[in-house]
C-alpha cells in the first residue's frame, strides 16, 4: 500500500496510508491531510490512484497541485501534475513528505496467498497448507 510519509530532519514525524482513490492535502478542515501552516492553502495539492488493475492493484499515483499559492514539489521541482515514484520527496508548505510505494511484485503476490486450514486424522486437530487464490 502506498502511504506519505511525513518527515523532518531524516525522523519520520506521521505516516499516511494511502487507501482511497484521492487524498486531499491543504490547510482547511475537509482535506485528508491538514497542515496547520500559514503557507499551505486551504486545498493545496491532492494526489490520486490513476491506473487501477481489475483487481484493484494501482499501478500508478499522480500528484496534483490545486492553484496553490506557494506552489507544489516533488524533488525540489515545482509541479503542476507529475506521476509518483518510489520515494519522491513531496513538499507542500513547510512540510516535506516521503511517497512510499513499493511496487515489488513479489510483495503483490505475498498478500495474494491464502492459508488453508485442513482437519487431521487426529479429531479436534488442524494444520495448515499454503494456497494461492
Amino acid at each position: 500500500m502506498a502511504k506519505l510519509i511525513k518527515m523532518q530532519n531524516g525522523e519520520v514525524l506521521e505516516e499516511y496510508p494511502i487507501t482511497k482513490s484521492e487524498l486531499k492535502i491543504g490547510r482547511a478542515l475537509d482535506n485528508d491531510i491538514i497542515l496547520h501552516d500559514e503557507t499551505v492553502s486551504s486545498h493545496h495539492a491532492v494526489i490520486t490512484a490513476a491506473t487501477v488493475t481489475d483487481d484493484g492493484f494501482v499501478k500508478e499515483y499522480r500528484i496534483q497541485d490545486l492553484q496553490s499559492t506557494n506552489k507544489t514539489f516533488v524533488n525540489n521541482k515545482e509541479i503542476t501534475e507529475r506521476k509518483l515514484q518510489d520515494k519522491d520527496i513531496v513538499r507542500v508548505g513547510l512540510s516535506h513528505f516521503e511517497f512510499d510505494y513499493n511496487t515489488h511484485e513479489d510483495i503483490r503476490k505475498e498478500f495474494q496467498k491464502t492459508t488453508k486450514l485442513h482437519k487431521s486424522w487426529i479429531p479436534g486437530v488442524f494444520y495448515t497448507k499454503e494456497t494461492k487464490n
